[in-house]
């Protein structure tokens, strides 16, 4: 066999790899698309503020029948919504309708680091990348929900991808340079936590300013591309008597924790007592090593893998400040690190093992390490994760049986309970939504429930059963008690 073979014959068998890969991620993102993961809380603003987009052109929430308050207490944008708007016209609203939007953008994803990876490191690297990315099951357990990390992500890789096409043309190109901002406006107008990329491509730039050609119009067309997306943002997120500082101190802030230390110091310890920060930590910690050996080697690091790896770092700072310690506010950085994971760990073993093992070995080495975290993953992807945990889960289909037997004409009041919006086939509904502590949307419409206007509630279980414990009374003139799924509805006499 001559090598001109041999090379087809390895492109063949990539090729055939890949394509299973792709596969399994699309498998894994339809499979029990409506009840896996179960409908939630911040799923449910996002649906039905697209849903109002594409039944009457209203960027809002609905609490009453034809009265909207503003999307500032939304934390994802148009890049979202729009899509899941259209979607919600072309095939009516539903929650397999909004989370199809959803299955496209994991694929675009999944697509877009591919080829980044490819285009950095090569076929191999990205091979394994595309490996660990696939069968890790946090992927779907955030990226079938209708959420915004994932749709920022893409962008977020876009925006990396032009970035190194950026250094490939030694930043001459000013097409680059607007679609490296146009992306990573995107991806803040998506979900503005990405905001934290700012900061880290100050900290890169800093670091290669010496290797960087700097050319102020390139710079200019690429700030001016990442304010168009931005202000489309603003413009469609926010009406014009909402207040700026309460807006900042909401993004700033979320929580309004006022006391953050012990809130920091609880958090820093999950990154060595439970098991998802503990790896996330693991992958950091290889990344950077790889960034150390390069800099002891005089080997110049990118300036995509820089901005990378700040922006990890300043995702999961972000992450220390959140009550609770939600798993899903270091996704973003879990995700990132986790792409750049094989080329960096075979960096890393090839720089310890030097003369002691040859590169042959060196790679061998790292595809089992990455091969073993993969079967790991697809174990707990199949059987023990939070997406696994609701494939035999019925709920939604509960909810949509109970709904489509109702009366459209029985109006209902929605108490904290967002995510049941999107099965109701009604409009007739009043609701209130208390996000976090001091913050609450639709508050005057409680009200309505003491004199006995709404025909039905929908609530939550537990919220139920809190409020006869405090007998707040809020409830009393529904003493008609019906549960369907994990939520109680209540009826007058």
């Amino acid at each position: 066999m001559n090598v001109v073979e041999l090379f087809h014959q390895k492109r063949v068998v990539y090729s055939v790899l890949v394509g299973v890969l792709f596969a399994v991620a699309l498998f894994f993102a339809t499979f029990h698309l409506a009840e896996s993961p179960a409908v939630w809380y911040d799923e449910g603003f996002y649906t039905q503020a697209a849903e109002n987009i594409a039944e009457y052109g209203v960027w809002g929430l609905q609490i009453a029948p034809g009265e909207f308050a503003s999307l500032s207490v939304v934390t994802v944008g148009y890049p979202l919504l729009l899509p899941v708007s259209f979607s919600f016209n072309l095939f009516g609203v539903g929650i397999v309708q909004a989370r199809a939007v959803m299955v496209g953008f994991i694929m675009l994803f999944v697509v877009s680091e591919f080829f980044l990876i490819k285009r950095m490191f090569g076929t191999r690297a990205a091979l394994l990348s595309l490996l660990l990315l696939v069968t890790f099951p946090v992927l779907y357990g955030n990226g079938k929900s209708v959420l915004g990390e994932v749709p920022g992500l893409l962008f977020l890789v876009l925006f990396l991808h032009a970035l190194f096409r950026i250094e490939e043309t030694k930043y001459r190109s000013v097409r680059w340079y607007a679609l490296a901002g146009f992306s990573l406006g995107l991806s803040v107008a998506t979900k503005p936590i990405f905001l934290v990329a700012l900061p880290a491509v100050a900290l890169a730039a800093v670091i290669k300013r010496r290797q960087i050609v700097w050319r102020a119009r390139s710079i200019f067309f690429g700030i001016a591309a990442f304010f168009v997306p931005v202000f489309l943002w603003v413009m469609t997120q926010f009406q014009g008597d909402d207040s700026l500082g309460e807006i900042l101190s909401f993004y700033a802030n979320p929580y309004e924790s006022e006391n953050l230390l012990p809130v920091v110091a609880s958090n820093l310890t999950r990154f060595f007592t439970e098991l998802s920060p503990m790896f996330t930590l693991v992958l950091v910690i290889v990344f950077a090593f790889s960034l150390f050996f390069k800099l002891r080697d005089g080997e110049q690091s990118s300036l995509v893998e820089l901005v990378a790896f700040y922006f990890t770092l300043l995702i999961l700072a972000q992450y220390l400040r959140i009550p609770d310690g939600w798993y899903r506010y270091f996704f973003p950085a879990q995700m990132t690190v986790l792409i750049f994971f094989p080329p960096a760990l075979a960096y890393c073993i090839r720089r310890v093992a030097g003369k002691q093992m040859i590169a042959h070995y060196a790679v061998a080495a790292s595809v089992i390490v990455v091969v073993s975290f993969s079967a790991l993953g697809l174990y707990q992807l199949l059987f023990h994760s939070y997406v696994a945990d609701y494939y035999g889960s019925n709920k939604s289909h509960e909810l949509v049986a109970y709904f489509a037997n109702s009366d459209d004409s029985t109006s209902l009041f929605i108490y904290n309970v967002p995510e049941v919006v999107v099965f109701l086939k009604t409009s007739e509904y009043y609701q209130y939504l208390r996000p976090h502590d001091g913050q609450e949307v639709g508050k005057a419409k409680l009200d309505l429930l003491e004199k006995g206007v709404p025909d039905r509630i929908i609530v939550h279980a537990g919220t139920y059963e809190n409020e006869k414990k405090k007998k707040s009374g809020i409830f009393d003139a529904y003493p008609r008690e019906e549960v369907v799924s994990k939520y109680m509805i209540l009826s007058k006499q």
